[in-house]
């Protein structure tokens, strides 16, 4: 009993502080997108790390371990915001070394 009260409030707070956050942005851009967008959702996530340092210089910061831990737990069903994070998390890296040369 005590290890699903932990599990659920795992879930509670993955679903409440971070799944919703990324979940928003990737919606945002499957709006904008018209899902006739041809890139991948990493590349989405990568393309959406660019946009977010030109207009504010900022980055989000998902925490892709709890998100790709949960996507296992839950058999892949978050695969596609797994993937958009993992691309994220990718353009911010090249976007912070290309800024530090």
């Amino acid at each position: 009993m005590i290890l699903y009260k932990s599990i659920k409030k795992l879930h509670d707070y993955i679903k409440n502080n971070i799944y919703d956050d990324v979940q928003e942005d990737y919606r945002h851009i499957k709006i904008r997108t018209k899902d006739d967008d041809p890139r991948d959702d990493y590349q989405m996530g990568y393309d959406q790390a660019v946009i977010d340092f030109r207009r504010n210089h900022r980055f989000h910061n998902y925490p892709g371990s709890i998100v790709k831990l949960t996507n296992k737990v839950s058999k892949n069903k978050m695969s596609e915001i797994s993937e958009f994070i993992n691309g994220y998390q990718a353009g911010k890296v090249h976007i912070i070394d290309e800024s530090s040369r």
